[in-house]
């Protein structure tokens, strides 16, 4: 039998309003200053880790985990009861330590969530390895394709990952068990993005668009898998930091706002929320631009297609690591490059000795900075995926062919149009979609005083999203 909802559907938008303004008065200022910049990226909780202190929280996380109920531990003992398990791993206990901030109980009960959560939605087989696409039922890897839910290929400014969801996959009434679907995607999704150091201490960004029909599998769905539901977003191995949730201005739009505050997301997330009404899908990509989302990469078009190439693209990658995991049971690659890194996607080298010491000091300004940049380069067999460069003789190369390359480009244009040379900023085409070409005043080294001097020029690649990562 379904089990009846008494949630109250005409719950309407003053009273959530009224609800939310309630959580914030429970904070202090300084708290609620805390929460809203870490929406907006400029402001994370993340400390910097030392040795001593994660070994601290590890061992003290064991002792939280003895100290569980064995009726709440049950799904972790029988993962830990499987040798090879993950749930050995000191990393997969860290995501869940970064997600609650290093407070240990509450980690543990996150991890006991999701455990559980892995087992019931995914199978016994869950518990010993991390989720693969093909852990779905071949109906849902369709579903998954489509492209209804996706990670977007950049960070937004403060280096967080962004999933977008925009509810399609509940476009049929009929659908059987969407509350489920629902679920296990969830899961899958969340689980590759606490993949991602930086995201782990940071937590990553939800933009969500809800179909209406999201209120009706609510409805029909049974009592439990309603509550796992709501232990969802408490169960998941990384925090969320910040959710914008794009709604219509109507009665599907009110039912849809209670539903995510009241049933879905729980306090600590609520507060976390946003609510843009999509009046246009213009000025909704407005509102977002405002919180440093790079919505210029949204899978959505213009008339709300979706838009699923990158995707695809991302599923063909996420199945080359998922195969390389299993036959070596590890995987050294970056799928998602940080906004401080260097980026190589061409594979030459030329060797200029009167530039080395310019390529130096773009070496020394990326490695040495503390936002902890790196230089990478695109695996050579197109498996879609980044690998940092180590060897400073093979980046010094990569480096100076790079300035070489890009002037050759400017002085081409040059020839080709007027140019103002009253201004410092030119924006011209670039060789990565979506990415500017920022050319700076030249420079380089006199050699005994270490000044600059007009000697050279370089081009910096800026990503339009406020990173500051170098591609050449």
């Amino acid at each position: 039998m379904m089990a009846k909802s008494s949630f109250n559907s005409q719950v309407g938008a003053d009273e959530v309003d009224q609800l939310m303004a309630r959580d914030l008065n429970k904070l202090s200022f300084h708290d609620r200053n805390l929460i809203q910049e870490e929406i907006h990226g400029v402001y994370s909780p993340a400390f910097d880790e030392t040795p001593t202190q994660v070994a601290a929280a590890l061992a003290s996380l064991r002792d939280e985990i003895d100290k569980t109920p064995a009726s709440d531990r049950r799904a972790f003992d029988r993962a830990v009861s499987h040798r090879s398990s993950f749930v050995h791993d000191d990393d997969f206990r860290l995501q869940f330590l970064r997600a609650e901030c290093y407070n240990t109980k509450k980690a543990c009960s996150r991890m006991m969530t999701h455990m559980r959560l892995l087992e019931k939605y995914f199978g016994p087989n869950a518990l010993t390895r991390p989720l693969c696409f093909s852990d779905f039922p071949k109906k849902e890897q369709s579903i998954v394709r489509s492209g209804f839910i996706q990670i977007l290929p950049s960070r937004d400014t403060s280096g967080r990952l962004v999933s977008f969801d925009n509810g399609s996959v509940y476009a049929s009434d009929e659908t059987a068990d969407p509350l489920p679907r629902m679920i296990r995607m969830l899961l899958y999704f969340s689980s590759i993005i606490a993949e991602d150091e930086e995201t782990q201490r940071k937590g990553f960004v939800a933009v969500v668009a809800p179909s209406a029909n999201l209120w009706n599998a609510y409805q029909r769905a049974h009592s439990e898998e309603q509550s796992d539901a709501a232990d969802l977003y408490q169960g998941m191995p990384v925090r969320m930091s910040a959710m914008h949730l794009c709604l219509p201005d109507d009665q599907d739009g009110k039912q849809l706002r209670a539903l995510f505050f009241l049933k879905l997301i729980g306090e600590t997330n609520r507060l976390r929320m946003r609510i843009h009404s999509t009046i246009s899908q213009a000025d909704t990509v407005h509102q977002l631009t405002t919180f440093g989302i790079p919505v210029h990469e949204f899978p959505l078009s213009s008339t709300g297609t979706v838009k699923n190439r990158n995707h695809l693209q991302w599923i063909k990658t996420r199945n080359l690591i998922e195969k390389e995991r299993s036959e070596s049971m590890g995987f050294s690659g970056i799928v998602h490059p940080g906004v401080h890194d260097v980026l190589f996607i061409y594979n030459s080298t030329t060797d200029r000795p009167k530039r080395r010491q310019l390529r130096q000091y773009i070496i020394d300004f990326v490695t040495k900075d503390p936002r902890n940049g790196r230089f990478l380069q695109q695996e050579p067999n197109g498996k879609g995926w980044w690998i940092e460069i180590c060897d400073t003789n093979l980046i010094m190369d990569k480096v100076g062919t790079a300035l070489y390359d890009n002037n050759r480009k400017l002085k081409a244009m040059a020839r080709q149009q007027s140019v103002d040379h009253d201004e410092s900023d030119t924006f011209v085409g670039c060789y990565y979609p979506k990415r500017r070409k920022l050319s700076l005043s030249s420079f380089c080294y006199t050699g005994t005083c270490g000044q600059l001097s007009d000697m050279t020029e370089r081009t910096i690649m800026r990503s339009t999203n406020g990173g500051y990562s170098l591609i050449f």
